[in-house]
């Protein structure tokens, strides 16, 4: 036996019908033409619920809320006050107390700043709360950057850009003595080959771009050295990196630049200090810092080649590497504007212009 329905004066038709018509907010719009189409029109709650979106049980709830309450049981499911929770100075508060893993690159998910947000307002959160306040912040998720253990320290690497004086020392000084024109030249090598790893690049929504992916351990060495303050650059391919190679490079480099002396900057790679190396006598080599390859200008030319002349390609012979590679190295080795752009960093170009 079903249970009797409830029956509705004219008065309360009458205010619904009233509060319906003069509601602005759209979700207790809703919940009002809940009341409506039950106590006026006699509709069911599955037809409500078609009709109005929600579930024939919330609609249910609408009802029994109006039957025990009245319209103010209605319109009090209305959110109002912060969302947020917590206000701007909590929520920085918050994240600043986990700046420290974050900088240590320990933050890989955020249950711990959860667990801080729940304790900080005493009651349970979702995940989107959180994730709007990360936000609002600017908290993004990042691949951090990797680094050697033994990496030079941030005060041996803010040192070591003042090597202006020693540039500076040698730009007076290398015409007077060696009756030559003074260059700093970055020097590097860079392995291509048929190992090819695809790279992020653009496309349309709903497109996932599929490119060949090849692992074919077959290589080819680009040694570059680039002169930052005017973008010239000279490069070869070679098929090792080691010390025959090196030697062949350098004498190169020397034979390009046969009026001027070079301070040739390069990495710690034992062919760049290994006993068989022959350095030309108007060159120079100047080490880097221990695992610093950020103060090293070329790394950005390897860069600008496999974004630029390999675009997730795939090789079928090496010869063919070599020939996308020469491509590309000739092009930068034209183009000194290019060079400059890439390599013309202001604390390298400063040493040129630093006042007696």
């Amino acid at each position: 036996m079903s249970r009797p329905q409830k029956t509705y004066s004219e008065e309360d038709k009458i205010v619904i019908k009233k509060a319906y018509k003069q509601c602005k907010d759209p979700k207790e719009q809703k919940r009002l033409l809940c009341l409506k189409l039950r106590i006026v029109k006699g509709f069911s709650s599955k037809y409500i619920s078609e009709i109005v979106g929600y579930s024939s049980t919330f609609v249910d709830e609408v009802i029994s809320k109006f039957n025990k309450e009245g319209l103010t049981g209605v319109k009090a499911q209305k959110q109002g006050g912060n969302r947020k929770n917590l206000t701007w100075e909590q929520e920085k508060e918050l994240l600043d107390s986990f700046s420290k893993q974050a900088e240590n690159g320990k933050m890989l998910e955020i249950s711990d700043i959860i667990s801080g947000y729940e304790k900080l307002v005493s009651r349970n959160v979702a995940k989107s709360i959180v994730y709007k306040m990360l936000k609002r912040h600017a908290w993004r998720k990042v691949m951090p950057r990797s680094e050697h253990p033994n990496k030079a320290s941030i005060d041996e690497i803010d040192a070591y850009k003042k090597i202006s004086q020693t540039v500076h020392g040698m730009v007076n000084s290398t015409f007077k003595t060696t009756n030559k024109q003074f260059r700093l030249m970055y020097q590097d090598e860079a392995g291509f080959g048929r190992i090819n790893k695809p790279r992020a690049c653009w496309c349309g929504n709903g497109i996932r771009p599929v490119v060949p992916c090849l692992r074919v351990r077959e290589y080819v060495y680009a040694y570059g050295a680039v002169s930052p303050n005017d973008g010239e650059m000279v490069s070869l391919i070679l098929p090792k990196s080691n010390t025959v190679c090196m030697n062949i490079f350098l004498s190169e480099v020397s034979k390009r630049y046969p009026n001027d002396y070079i301070l040739m900057v390069c990495d710690n790679a034992p062919w760049h200090k290994s006993q068989g190396l022959i350095i030309p006598e108007n060159i120079e080599l100047y080490p880097l810092l221990p695992y610093t390859p950020e103060l090293n200008p070329i790394e950005m030319i390897w860069d600008e080649l496999r974004e630029k002349f390999f675009k997730n390609d795939f090789f079928k012979t090496l010869s063919a590497v070599m020939e996308r590679l020469s491509q590309g190295l000739e092009f930068l080795e034209l183009n000194h504007n290019v060079v400059k752009s890439i390599n013309g960093w202001d604390w390298i170009i400063s040493m040129f212009f630093k006042e007696n």
